[in-house]
């Protein structure tokens, strides 16, 4: 793998780093699982350097009046907890008994499969249900229930070193269309329904890592596994992309794919001037889409056929929860390119656009909402010589909005979607980044971009461990075992072993002092 240069991190997420010189290992494929030989897999993490001058053993007495080691003191990045790999067979122990010991890295494989019936991501490792211990643990394989053991130990352990729980996604959840479905947008709602204020997100390490003592109780979840899955929480690409504002702040972007799909955001304009985006998903086929959003939360959208010269629309409705309720989409009449539109009063807009064949000409149609069918009732439509509308800039009394597509840093891709506001430069279209994402052996540059933490690697490769703890990254190795013991290197922040109970681990733990 070649050597990239110093990552400069999106968003003000300001800790940066530099990725360690060309490694050996095996790669990551993906989708496919890597971490059983008859099987496909991979998951990851990162971290820097060990204090090699600090005695683990030794004691420093806080304000508080409590003894603690020196390694409480460290940054997160420089402890090593114990953890394990698969945590929900049976052979680790349950949940609750792997925490109890002193576990604080858990993975979970997750697979969407029946998500829109089960409304539920589900356990397993090469299917839902595969070898995961539902008697031992007394929940069943959906994930919110064993999230839920996780915060319910946490609430009952106070001041517990900071929990990762890994996140392995076995499928692609991009093609999922939407949250119902359950794409990423899904997974975020599960984490903060789960975790609230306990979870310790990546904008909290925007001047680096705190101190362990400082993120007691807290718990950090790491996306792994499906690559695609990991680069669309990180960006999201696009072209032709469109933007409303209404006067409560909320927003809707629409864009599309550059194959043929359409797809939209929504979010809400904050007071310190950026966008929370909440939902994600795909409602139709076209190109060069406009869209209007009114103080109701009606939404009109306009595009064109991706290969024909016709215009189609729909009527939509923004809920309070920022999913979207979709009418049919409508044909009009007459041929067209380019357009754009606008309300100009209550359930009444205007659309612009130019003439098939004659740019220069343009025509205008009033249409109206009919919000008892989710239907758009078309006037007639004339010429005129009024200017399109701006489709890639909303302003309201919420503030200004502007979308567009390009690059803010020399590893994101140009068709990457970017927001800026009157209070702010241009930032990602992407979800609120609640989990980490991991980069592993053989993944793409982009996944690199937008605030990247935790490496991951596999079982016999220390000297790489070595390597990105000395680059400053949180890095676990899965299916760490007694060879991999070596003291004498920058040991894994996250050693997730398929033998917690094994003497061995234990005595490693202790050896390398890590905190619980």
């Amino acid at each position: 793998m070649r050597l990239f240069g110093l990552l400069v991190f999106l968003s003000g997420v300001g800790c940066s780093k530099s990725n360690p010189s060309d490694r050996t290992d095996a790669g990551d494929s993906g989708v496919v699982d890597t971490e059983r030989t008859d099987s496909a897999g991979g998951d990851a993490d990162t971290d820097t350097d060990t204090d090699s001058d600090t005695d683990s053993d030794s004691d420093t007495d806080t304000d508080g009046g409590e003894d603690l080691d020196a390694q409480w003191y460290l940054p997160f990045n420089e402890v090593t907890l114990g953890g394990t790999h698969n945590s929900y067979e049976a052979e680790r122990g349950s949940i609750e008994s792997q925490l109890n010991v002193g576990v604080r890295c858990l993975e979970l494989d997750v697979h969407d499969n029946d998500y829109a019936s089960v409304g539920d991501y589900q356990l397993g490792h090469d299917r839902p249900g595969d070898a995961v211990a539902t008697d031992e643990n007394g929940v069943g394989v959906e994930l919110s229930g064993w999230l839920e053991l996780i915060q319910k130990w946490s609430k009952t352990h106070p001041k517990h070193a900071p929990i990762t729980v890994v996140i392995d996604l076995k499928d692609n959840l991009t093609d999922n269309s939407s949250s119902a479905l359950g794409n990423l947008g899904a997974l975020n709602v599960l984490l903060d329904e789960q975790f609230g204020s306990r979870l310790f997100r990546p904008e909290e390490v925007r001047y680096g890592w705190p101190q362990l003592l400082d993120m007691r109780d807290r718990i950090l979840v790491q996306f792994s596994g499906d690559s695609t899955s990991r680069a669309r929480y990180l960006r999201d690409p696009g072209e032709h992309p469109a933007v409303a504002m209404n006067d409560k702040g909320q927003v809707i972007e629409v864009h599309d794919s550059g194959t043929g799909s359409l797809w939209y955001w929504t979010g809400q304009m904050e007071s310190d001037g950026h966008v929370t985006w909440h939902h994600h998903g795909r409602y139709d086929s076209g190109m060069d889409p406009a869209v209007a959003l009114d103080d109701d939360g009606w939404i009109v959208e306009v595009h064109k056929s991706e290969s024909k010269d016709n215009l189609w629309a729909h009527a939509a409705y923004l809920n309070p929860d920022y999913t979207v309720s979709w009418g049919p989409s409508q044909k009009f009449d007459d041929a067209g390119v380019e357009p754009s539109v606008a309300f100009v009063g209550d359930g009444v807009l205007h659309e612009i656009h130019r003439v098939s064949g004659n740019v220069a000409q343009r025509r205008r149609l009033e249409i109206e909402i009919d919000r008892a069918d989710f239907r758009l009732l078309f006037g007639d439509e004339t010429n005129t010589n009024t200017s399109r509308y701006v489709e890639t800039i909303a302003t309201s009394s919420a503030g200004t909005v502007e979308v567009k597509r390009g690059s803010t840093e020399s590893s994101e891709p140009s068709d990457t979607l970017l927001y800026r506001t009157d209070q702010q430069s241009f930032e990602r279209i992407r979800y609120e980044q609640l989990a980490f994402v991991d980069f592993q052996p053989g993944n793409a540059e982009e996944i690199l971009g937008g605030g990247i933490f935790f490496y991951n690697t596999r079982s016999g490769t220390m000297s790489d461990v070595d390597a990105w703890r000395d680059a400053g990254w949180v890095v676990r190795l899965w299916g760490f075992s007694e060879g991999d013991v070596d003291v004498s290197l920058n040991q894994p922040n996250c050693p997730a072993t398929d033998e917690p109970k094994a003497s061995w681990y234990a005595q490693y733990l202790e050896e390398v002092g890590a905190p619980e």
